[in-house]
């Protein structure tokens, strides 16, 4: 959907660069003193029989018009929602236990409009423009006075009332979001960049500056008409506001239009070992009418139409030339027995979770404790090795804008606990009605619940699979600490809640905080990195982008950018490291990195032993 409305706007662009083309074969015969008649006399004389390859002459409109729709390119990407790769070939394989199937996956997809043939066409047909006006004016004796005022025409003439049609096909029922389908006329989705700058929606229009001279048509404007849900998708109407000169567009061009449309909803297979396609395909027409000044008024000298088609330069999966889309493929198996990211190998899923605000769980220091000495850290947990607990997938990336499931977050404390904790402690056994002694994270949950960590809910239950509440987690934290009595951390949705104290003991260590607005939003779902943050504050585990080395810079995750507020927190947390670090002094400085812990064949050794061998 939101290449269409890309490729809507670039088509836009495109048909507005279509000025009025003349081949130098084809000099108008008549002497016209006005572009306007310079267009007539040639449309008539040369446009008519059809013989231009390109372009005819409309007899009824006195305009020239393209004989087939001028092609825009277009490209299409998709990722999860909360990565940060967008891809080609998108398949996502989810992997489910017992009858947790048909789960909700949301999806973001990405239109890219490229406008860099846009402005080749507008000016090839420029050139050409300017090309048959000097044939035209070849034999003037006026000292080139006819030819320069055609040419002055020329350089004014500009774009007007262009309209744009997309249309977004959803055949397999995806859920679109709210806002998407709403008629909100906001240019919901829409940017506008040229690598360097982007340019977002201000006030429902994109304004692209093209000519900062120019107050009155130094501008290409993109405006909403319409957003309308139909039986089978969506379609959009976008206009341009004003007028835009040629020589605005020249520079306006040179900005790509894309858009986005976030959190697109699938579900997915509800059998195993089974898949399932979601698609969104889009079209999009359109139509610039092109005006000129021609002896000192205003008429329409051309109609150029246009369709957006993909790019085959960058194809994916499912694309073809004819059609702009893409689709993404869910593929549901059981869960593996044994894996990265904490515990069990699967994406995390919910049932699309109320949004939590990109905050990166920073401390609120308490007056009591010096924010900038280190909190000592739990006797139970191994501070002093800085070990990987979180690995990454197979594809490369660590997600770390993703939920995270109860038995991962067992597991990764499950793996941080000294070894005399963890012997003190071991146990295959458990109260716990659905976690089962060979469940891959049976030992972990066990053992946590045996040593009063963890504990389960009133029905006897663990819900292993489930993502992990803020208050869940909070609470597993603070139990690592001595009971205090802390003072209220003052978030205002917190009070009476079942969690009240733990959060408090957890904000009084500096471990965490809440929102800007004054909240904590205890029952909305953790993130990966956000669950990441707090381990590392726990462990005094702190890097900053200087004290990295190259090496481990090197072998940065596909989707940990170091512009993100997780950067090294997911390096910390993700690649086991020798470092150094003064006395009482918070940030540390990596030295070496290490190989990251056997996971799985350690697990084995301890259910054989019920110890912990050393790392």
């Amino acid at each position: 959907m939101k290449r269409k409305l890309t490729a809507l706007i670039s088509a836009m662009a495109v048909t507005a660069t279509m000025m009025p083309v003349f081949t130098t074969a084809h000099a108008a015969t008549q002497v016209a003193e006005h572009l306007g008649d310079f267009i007539k006399d040639f449309g008539q004389t040369s446009l008519a029989g059809g013989s231009h390859p390109d372009y005819k002459w409309n007899q009824t409109e006195n305009r020239i018009e393209n004989k087939s729709d001028v092609d825009v390119n277009a490209d299409m990407k998709a990722k999860l929602n909360g990565t940060t790769s967008w891809k080609d070939k998108l398949v996502n394989n989810t992997y489910s236990a017992d009858k947790n199937l048909n789960l909700r996956y949301d999806f973001d997809f990405k239109t890219t409009l490229e406008m860099e043939n846009v402005l080749a066409e507008y000016n090839k047909l420029t050139n050409l423009t300017r090309g048959a006006i000097t044939v035209e004016c070849m034999n003037d004796t006026d000292g080139g006075a006819r030819k320069n005022t055609l040419l002055d025409e020329l350089s004014k003439s500009y774009i007007e009332n262009a309209e744009f049609t997309i249309t977004v096909k959803n055949p397999n029922g995806m859920a679109l979001p709210t806002e998407a389908t709403s008629d909100s006329k906001s240019m919901y989705g829409f940017t506008a960049t040229n690598g360097t700058d982007t340019i977002v929606p201000a006030s429902g229009k994109i304004t692209i500056p093209g000519d900062p001279t120019d107050t009155e048509a130094g501008s290409l404007v993109y405006t909403e008409a319409s957003r309308t849900v139909t039986a089978d998708g969506l379609e959009i109407k976008i206009k341009t506001e004003g007028k835009t000169s040629h020589k605005a567009l020249e520079n306006a061009l040179k900005y790509d239009l894309v858009l986005e449309c976030d959190g697109i909803g699938a579900n997915s297979p509800d059998a195993y070992n089974s898949n399932k396609d979601y698609k969104l395909i889009g079209t999009v027409t359109g139509n610039t009418p092109i005006y000129a000044f021609t002896g000192g008024s205003a008429e329409q000298i051309a109609y150029i139409t246009y369709k957006a088609v993909q790019n085959l330069a960058d194809p994916s999966t499912y694309d073809s030339s004819t059609e702009i889309a893409e689709t993404v493929r869910l593929v549901t198996g059981r869960k593996q027995e044994s894996g990265g990211s904490g515990g069990g190998y699967y994406p995390p899923v919910t049932a699309t979770p109320t949004p939590t605000p990109t905050v990166g769980p920073t401390a609120t220091p308490s007056p009591t404790l010096d924010p900038n000495v280190p909190v000592t850290p739990p006797a139970e947990l191994n501070s002093e090795d800085h070990v990987a607990y979180i690995i990454g997938y197979p594809e490369g990336d660590v997600r770390p804008e993703n939920n995270i499931s109860r038995e991962e977050v067992a597991t990764i404390f499950y793996r941080l606990l000294t070894d005399e904790a963890r012997a003190k402690s071991f146990t295959k056994t458990n109260n716990l009605s659905d976690v089962d002694e060979d469940r891959w994270s049976n030992n972990a949950i066990s053992t946590l619940a045996n040593s009063g960590y963890i504990e389960g809910y009133e029905d006897g239950t663990f819900r292993p699979a489930n993502h992990i509440t803020r208050a869940e987690f909070v609470t597993i934290v603070a139990r690592f600490y001595e009971t205090v009595v802390a003072k209220d951390a003052g978030f205002t949705d917190v009070s009476g809640h079942w969690a009240e104290d733990y959060i408090n003991r957890a904000v009084y260590y500096r471990l965490l905080s809440g929102y800007d607005d004054g909240t904590f939003k205890p029952d909305n779902l953790i993130k990966r990195d956000e669950a990441m943050t707090i381990v590392n504050s726990i462990l005094n585990r702190k890097v900053e982008k200087d004290g990295l080395l190259e090496e481990a810079v090197a072998k940065n995750w596909s989707d940990n950018p170091d512009s993100a507020w997780y950067y090294t927190i997911v390096l910390e947390a993700t690649m086991s490291h020798e470092y150094t670090r003064p006395e009482n002094v918070v940030e540390e400085t990596w030295t070496a990195l290490k190989t990251n812990p056997d996971w799985v064949n350690l697990e084995k050794t301890w259910t054989q032993t019920g110890t912990e061998q050393n790392n």
